[in-house]
């Protein structure tokens, strides 16, 4: 879900004409790769920790933190 959310950002970013000129759109794109990156090894590194600890409680509080981390993380509000 999280992958698709970074791919709508990713687009929409190139489909909208948003007063930025093509240096600062580029730099956004970026900005945009590196956190899709970082958010790629998080994920991995969570479903490591999953697999190694079943209990549904550590599950669900580990994948829910992760969600919102994840959004935080792709949230552009703060980068305008």
């Amino acid at each position: 879900m999280v992958c698709f959310f970074a791919i709508y950002q990713f687009t929409r970013i190139r489909r909208h004409g948003d007063g930025l000129t093509e240096e600062q759109r580029e730099k956004k794109r970026v900005l945009l790769k590196q956190k899709i990156e970082i958010l790629k090894t998080l994920w991995i590194i969570t479903g490591l920790f999953i697999l190694l600890n079943p209990l549904p409680a550590i599950m669900i509080t580990t994948l829910l933190f992760m969600t919102f981390l994840s959004f935080s993380l792709l949230d552009e509000t703060s980068d305008q």
